[in-house]
């Protein structure tokens, strides 16, 4: 889907605070859903963006792309102001993520 964000050229896009915090309040429910759920605290993956050994609550599967909650909240963000139209061309970005 897209979205009228996804349309403008990158110099006009930007993120609101709001926006930023609406983001931000997605990914910390995501953290809760998984905890309700069962996820096992104990259980890391490997992080397809940062490569680090992350917690799998919270982290986010994006068409098989495995992005960790501070990597996948990036991602939404550089969504948003079309600095990154996927996950995968975000990870083939080369930026410090964390």
């Amino acid at each position: 889907m897209r979205l009228a964000i996804d349309q403008l050229p990158r110099a006009e896009a930007r993120v609101t605070e709001g926006q930023r915090e609406a983001i931000e309040e997605a990914m910390r429910i995501i953290i809760e859903e998984d905890r309700e759920r069962g996820v096992d605290p104990a259980a890391t993956f490997g992080c397809r963006r940062c490569g680090r050994q992350r917690q799998l609550i919270g982290s986010v599967n994006y068409d098989g792309i495995r992005l960790c909650n501070s990597c996948a909240t990036n991602f939404e963000v550089a969504r948003v102001t079309g600095k990154a139209r996927s996950a995968a061309a975000f990870v083939g970005q080369t930026a410090n993520a964390h």
